[in-house]
C-alpha cells in the first residue's frame, strides 16, 4: 500500500559540488537547509543578518548588500535597552549604537564578498503577510506595539517585483550566479490557517512568475521543500512539538530534505568526493576519559586503601599495585573491565605492629605496564 503522495522531481540544469559556495537567505528554513549543507561540509553562509520572512524587506537588504550601501545611525532606534533596525532581525540588536552599526556593516562587507564569489544562492520565502510602518514593510517589529504597524498581504505582483529586484541585483554583482527559490514549509498559523494558505499561495505564484521570466537564462530554479513536507511528509509522526512543521523536525525530514536536494542538484560524483569521513568523525562521540582515584581521602595504617579507575581503555583489565611502607612492600592486582576496575588494599594486616611509619608510597600500573598513578600518601596519626 502506498502511504505517501510523492512529489515528482527532475534534475536541475546546474549542480553543486564541493567547489560550490552557497549563500542562503530568507526564513528560518534557510538556516535549516544551511545546517544540512554545513553538516555535509559545503562552504555556506546562512542568514548572516538573521531571519527575514518577507520578500520585500529581503529585496531591500540584498540591494543594500550588492551596492555596499552601508548602514548609518539613522537606520537604528533604541528599544528595550538595545539598538535595533527595522531592516534587521532582532538578533542584530546591540546595547551600544556604535557596536550595532559596526557589526551590521562588517556583516554587510562579509556578505558582499561572499556573494561576489558565490556559485549558488538559496532564497527561502516564509510569508506574504507583512507589517508596514509608514511606507515600509519591516523585517521585524522588535516586540513593539502592534498599533504602530499595519498588517497587510503582499499581492502576487508585488512579490514578483521584489523577486525581480533580488534577481537583478545579484546578477549585477555576480552574473554567473545560480539562484534557487523555495517556500518554507513552516506554517505561520498566528496569521490563521486560511491566511497562512493564502500567503503561501502568493509566494508560490510570485516565484513561478519570476522563474518563468528567467527560464531562458537557466539561472533560476525552484526547490519544492514546501510540497515535500506538506505532501510526502504529511504523517504527523515526522513532526515534533506542536505538530506544525517548524525548524524542529524528527530525524527523518533532515535526511529526507537532503536526499531530495542531492537528487535534484548535487553532482553525480559528490558521494565519491564527499567529506563523509569527516562528517562521521564529527558525529562520533568519544568515550569519557578514564578517571582514577584513591579513597578514602584520609587514611591511617588501620584503614583499607581503596583504588578505582572507571572508563578504562579497551584492553585494560587489571590494576597492579605496589605499596612501599618503610622496609615493607605490598603488591597485588585487581581485575575489572572497561566500566571499572576497583579493589581494596589490606593495609591493617600488612602493617600490623609496624611503627614509625607516617606515609606510604603507592605505584599503580595497568596490565600494559603503563603507570596510572605514582604518589606518596600521608598516614593519619592515631591517638
Amino acid at each position: 500500500m502506498e502511504l505517501q503522495t510523492k512529489v515528482p522531481l527532475s534534475h536541475l540544469n546546474f549542480q553543486i559540488d564541493y567547489n560550490a559556495q552557497i549563500l542562503l537567505l530568507g526564513s528560518c528554513f534557510s538556516d535549516h537547509i544551511g545546517a544540512l549543507f554545513s553538516k555535509h561540509q559545503f562552504n555556506t553562509i546562512s542568514n548572516p543578518f538573521g531571519i527575514i520572512f518577507h520578500p520585500i524587506p529581503l529585496a531591500s537588504l540584498i540591494k543594500r548588500i550588492v551596492h555596499k550601501n552601508y548602514f548609518t545611525e539613522d537606520a537604528f532606534f533604541f528599544h528595550q535597552e538595545q539598538w535595533h533596525s527595522y531592516e534587521l532581525h532582532s538578533s542584530m540588536g546591540r546595547t551600544n549604537l556604535s557596536e550595532a552599526l559596526r557589526n551590521a556593516n562588517e556583516i554587510l562587507d562579509l556578505t558582499h564578498n561572499f556573494l561576489n564569489k558565490a556559485s549558488h544562492v538559496f532564497i527561502t520565502l516564509g510569508t506574504a503577510w507583512g507589517y508596514r510602518l509608514n511606507n515600509t514593510i519591516v523585517t521585524n517589529c522588535h516586540k513593539q506595539s502592534a498599533s504602530l504597524f499595519h498588517k497587510e498581504l503582499a499581492s502576487i505582483s508585488l512579490i514578483e517585483n521584489a523577486l525581480e529586484q533580488i534577481q537583478a541585483a545579484m546578477m549585477y554583482l555576480n552574473p554567473d550566479l545560480k539562484v534557487v527559490y523555495t517556500v518554507s514549509p513552516v506554517r505561520h498559523l498566528k496569521d490563521g490557517f486560511t491566511e497562512n494558505s493564502i500567503g503561501k499561495a502568493h509566494l508560490l505564484a510570485g516565484i513561478h512568475a519570476q522563474k518563468e521570466k528567467a527560464k531562458d537564462s537557466k539561472s533560476v530554479s525552484y526547490f519544492p521543500s514546501y510540497e515535500i513536507v506538506m505532501d510526502e511528509l504529511r504523517d504527523y509522526r515526522f513532526y515534533k512539538m506542536d505538530l506544525i512543521p517548524a525548524e524542529y523536525y524528527n530525524d527523518i525530514p533532515d535526511g529526507f530534505i537532503m536526499e531530495n536536494i542531492t537528487f535534484l542538484m548535487v553532482a553525480a560524483d559528490w558521494v565519491a568526493n564527499s567529506g563523509d569521513q569527516v562528517l562521521n568523525a564529527a558525529e562520533y562521540i568519544p568515550p569519557p576519559p578514564p578517571v582514577f582515584r584513591f579513597f578514602p581521602l584520609q587514611i591511617s595504617k588501620k584503614d583499607f586503601l581503596g583504588i578505582s579507575r572507571i572508563n578504562n581503555e579497551v584492553g585494560v583489565n587489571k590494576l597492579i599495585y605496589t605499596v612501599s611502607a618503610g622496609n615493607i612492600e605490598i603488591t597485588g592486582e585487581f581485575d575489572g573491565g572497561v566500566s571499572e576496575i576497583k579493589g581494596f588494599i589490606d593495609l591493617p594486616s600488612r602493617l600490623q605492629g609496624v611503627s614509625n611509619i607516617n606515609e606510604i608510597h603507592v605505584l599503580i600500573k595497568d596490565n600494559t605496564d603503563r603507570i596510572i598513578s605514582e604518589t606518596t600518601i600521608p598516614l593519619k596519626t592515631l591517638d
